[in-house]
This record gives structure tokens, sequence and C-alpha cells, in this order.
């Protein structure tokens, strides 16, 4: 998963997961719909887990990876047009 988060600068969070599915001994008709039903219910854990992660992301840990005054630790003054 690749997400991208703008808000006053550029933040890019990635995350991967590894899944395990229980090979069982069955037929074809059958492991086809356990193997799709392993895959939504890790899908559906993984988005869980995802969700309560970054759920309060924005306003916590992004803002301590921002800079926040650029290098020449000056504010810029977009108001005046100065950008223009």
């Amino acid at each position: 998963v690749a997400t991208h988060y703008y808000e006053n600068g550029n933040v890019q969070f990635r995350s991967n997961r590894e899944f395990v599915v229980n090979d069982q001994r069955c037929g074809k008709d059958e492991l086809a719909k356990e193997v799709v039903k392993s895959i939504a219910l890790e899908e559906l854990k993984y988005q869980e887990d995802l969700q309560e992660s970054l759920s309060d992301f924005a306003e916590t840990t992004f803002k301590k990876l921002r800079r926040q005054l650029p290098l020449t630790q000056l504010k810029f003054p977009w108001q005046t047009g100065a950008a223009s």
C-alpha cells in the first residue's frame, strides 16, 4: 500500500505485509473458494490495522516529520505576492 499525503508538504507512506494461507487438501472448486475467502479475510484485517495506525497520523507523526521552517529558518511571505 502506498499513501501520499500533502498538507503544506509532501509525505509518502509505504506498507506491506505477507500473508500465509493454509493449504487444505480439497477439490479444485473448494480450494478456489477457500483461497478467495482467506484473501478477503486477510485483506480485511490488513485494512483494519492500517486504519487504526493511520487514524491520527496526519495530526501527530506527519507534522513531526515535516520541517516547520525552510532551511533559512524564515517563513516565506506568501501573502505579499513575492512568489509570483
